[in-house]
């Protein structure tokens, strides 16, 4: 299950992403705020709990309170980075030419890249449709990134050989448990496989069998 945050003072569009992620992302939690005095206590509020949000989907231009002028406001963004949260920011805005929008783009996603943060422009009539793709590669590739360095003791990353030799040693151990991870893990390449990045197939592929000369992805042990 994921959880997400939507910030957005925009009424209309805040149902959108709404019914949007609740229809691609089933089962999943989310919290909307129009403020970001109100986005802020979300994200205390998850921070005290014991979690964080999967993912962030904050306007730029927001009060910070009911009944103030929107202003462009990135302390939320902020916020997270300084909690050191594993949240990925998504930005929307029909901003995208404001100086501060830009200025806040080019210090945090250009000139240091962050591969938890992206803009998407509201005046690109794509935008919900890209919104959704980047969502699912980013959630369900780190869910999958997760699962693999649970099962191999490792990160799926690194020299092909020695994921070899550790997926080697993992089989010859497998138990219960570990066969029940093991199909959860097929089940989720499966099911998501056509999400991930070319990097993240290429490092699943070098330690799993994967067949997709049907057309459907096939999941197995080496």
């Amino acid at each position: 299950m994921f959880r997400f945050l939507v910030v957005e003072d925009e009424s209309v569009v805040l149902a959108q992403l709404q019914t949007m992620l609740g229809e691609t992302f089933p089962h999943c939690e989310v919290a909307t705020a129009s403020t970001v005095a109100t986005g802020e206590s979300h994200i205390e509020s998850g921070r005290q709990a014991g979690w964080a949000y999967d993912a962030a989907i904050l306007d730029f231009k927001l009060p910070r309170y009911l009944g103030e002028n929107p202003e462009v406001d990135s302390s939320l963004s902020r916020k997270i980075q300084e909690l050191n949260l594993p949240t990925l920011v998504a930005h929307v805005t029909g901003f995208t030419g404001d100086q501060a929008v830009r200025e806040h783009v080019r210090r945090s996603q250009v000139e240091q890249p962050n591969p938890r943060a992206f803009t998407l422009s509201k005046e690109d009539p794509n935008w919900a449709s890209v919104l959704v793709s980047k969502l699912k590669t980013f959630l369900y590739g780190s869910r999958i990134e997760r699962q693999l360095k649970d099962l191999f003791g490792m990160e799926a990353a690194g020299d092909t050989l020695l994921r070899r030799n550790a997926h080697r040693s993992n089989v010859a151990r497998t138990d219960g448990g570990t066969t029940h991870r093991l199909a959860g893990l097929f089940r989720d390449i499966e099911a998501h496989w056509t999400d991930l990045d070319p990097g993240l197939q290429k490092r699943i592929s070098d330690i799993l069998e994967v067949d997709v000369s049907s057309g459907e992805c096939r999941v197995s042990l080496l």
